[in-house]
């Protein structure tokens, strides 16, 4: 089998990152760091706390920020500033792409640099150490849920059961087939980038299917566990018109706004995403409606592990005076501060000790307790090489979804692409 073309790509992005992540002592005047993130001073209050803050530290440095593109799902921007040489001081990304980089001899260790990492939760950090070393901070995260369109349900006539099951679903999916006609839709899925990985992710663990048995990220365990069951359900949801027809094209831009629109019944969620798609869809013109959080069906007669994740900060070592200004960054991106403007404006509670507010977001507290009740999934979030294994099952989708492949041939194809990366 070909080696996959991104895993050549990683890894001769990782021959770069080790060559230019070594520490060279310098004397230099530090003017500016940069910070490569998806917010903006400008549009960001976070951002423009953290800054502020900083420029008390540091009044005659200027943090410049640099634009990420997730347009593709993949680390394209770090990438081209890596292969470029000049890479920024702080990374600020979703964990799954974030994992690939903070890595040690690149990232800097932030033990010893970033104050109050005390006041995280017990265990917090500890996806972000190697070795005991902490390469990355996260912010709050949070996890997801199957969240319901109950104005649907109602016009349908359905009420989700307690402990639902993909039958239950299934049969969901199939009164909303014959009262919109094809206008709307039992779910969503979209193949067109990896960022869809999430939902995918939900379904395998509503099948009982285990990406990595536990402890041991030598090998995928994904087609023993019953992974060609889930790529089966894939294909039942698509012949039957649970899904949009061209969902093997869609990307999560589009299928967001349809879910704004209103047109999904239930689909994978995660509730910091409703508020500001909802409001898009409003703005077209469509109703706001109403809405919960419920844990995923089940396939199995077992709670089904939700998927939690989020962003994190790390920074680029280059053994200059630039490095102890983007730690301070990072500390205060993700202080009790920062952490109080995101609870209260997007309801995601801290995961600090020293938190100034308490969640109140309804939506929040529902996954919260799935999470709580049911745990959450192993899908190697954490793992160097996670960007490049993130990578393969996308195409893979787009090809079971147009039927061209069968379950058995498409989950072997994702096991072994999986397991070469793995080996590497």
């Amino acid at each position: 089998m070909k080696k996959p073309m991104l895993l050549f790509m990683i890894l001769a992005i990782a021959a770069s990152l080790f060559a230019t992540g070594m520490v060279v002592e310098t004397e230099d005047v530090i003017e500016e760091i940069t910070i490569l993130t998806g917010g903006t001073y400008e549009t960001s209050l976070v951002k423009k706390y953290a800054v502020d803050k900083f420029n008390e530290d540091y009044p005659e440095v200027t943090v410049r920020f640099l634009a990420l593109d997730l347009s593709t799902g993949s680390t394209m921007s770090m990438t081209a500033l890596q292969e470029a040489n000049i890479p920024p001081n702080v990374y600020e990304d979703w964990n799954g792409r974030i994992a690939g980089f903070s890595i040690p001899g690149y990232a800097l260790p932030l033990d010893d640099a970033v104050r109050g990492l005390d006041q995280f939760y017990d265990g917090v950090l500890d996806p972000y150490r190697t070795d005991g070393v902490l390469y990355a901070v996260p912010s709050p995260s949070q996890s997801n849920g199957m969240v319901i369109n109950l104005d649907i349900m109602d016009e349908i006539g359905y009420t989700v059961p307690d402990n639902w099951t993909v039958l239950d679903f299934l049969e969901m999916c199939e009164l909303v087939k014959r009262f919109y006609g094809g206008e709307k839709w039992g779910t969503f899925m979209y193949a067109k980038t990896m960022s869809g990985d999430y939902q995918i992710n939900n379904w395998f663990g509503t099948f009982g299917a285990e990406f990595f048995a536990p402890g041991d990220y030598t090998r995928s365990t994904i087609r023993e566990t019953g992974g060609a069951k889930v790529h089966a359900f894939f294909q039942t949801l698509m012949r039957n018109g649970y899904i949009p027809p061209d969902a093997a094209t869609l990307g999560d831009g589009k299928s967001f706004n349809m879910w704004g629109d209103g047109v999904f019944a239930a689909a994978p969620f995660f509730p910091g995403w409703v508020y500001s798609y909802q409001d898009a869809g409003v703005s077209r013109g469509n109703e706001r409606f109403r809405l919960e959080f419920v844990e995923m069906p089940t396939a199995t007669g077992d709670p089904v592990p939700t998927y939690s994740t989020g962003v994190s900060y790390m920074v680029v070592e280059t053994g200059t005076a630039a490095d102890a200004m983007a730690a301070r960054l990072i500390e205060y991106l993700t202080d009790a501060g920062s952490h109080a403007i995101i609870t209260e404006t997007s309801g995601i509670p801290s995961n600090r000790k020293d938190f100034i507010i308490a969640s109140t977001d309804i939506l929040q507290a529902q996954t919260g307790a799935i999470t709580a009740t049911n745990g959450t999934q192993d899908v190697g979030v954490f793992s160097p090489v996670y960007p490049a294994i993130r990578a393969q099952h996308t195409p893979i989708l787009r090809r079971l979804l147009n039927f061209e492949l069968t379950p058995e041939e498409s989950i072997l194809l994702y096991e072994e692409a999986v397991n070469e990366v793995l080996a590497y």
